[in-house]
């Protein structure tokens, strides 16, 4: 799956800074002064495509929602913190599917 190089979401514009093969980090661009950098990680999941209302869809990469914040995504001011947690989803174990 390819992960987009960047994304809008809520107006907030987001740049990939990392991607591995289950998750990615990507910095939300504020334009406020001074500079504020928020940095999401989350698990790369596939939204898959279709033929809808007469369109034909791709398979597409996910993006978190706010309820989703916790469990599959999260959010951090420390660009360490973030690709510390990128690491560690990045070297959890793969999980089968019963």
């Amino acid at each position: 799956m390819n992960t987009l190089p960047e994304f809008r979401k809520n107006s907030i514009p987001y740049i990939l800074l990392q991607a591995g093969t289950k998750s990615a980090v990507y910095e939300q661009l504020y334009s406020s002064q001074p500079k504020v950098s928020y940095f999401e990680v989350f698990r790369l999941k596939i939204q898959k495509g279709g033929e809808r209302w007469g369109k034909v869809y791709e398979d597409q990469m996910r993006i978190p929602g706010n309820e989703d914040f916790g469990k599959w995504a999260w959010v951090f001011r420390d660009i360490e913190k973030a690709l510390a947690k990128f690491r560690q989803l990045e070297n959890e174990p793969v999980k089968k599917s019963a």
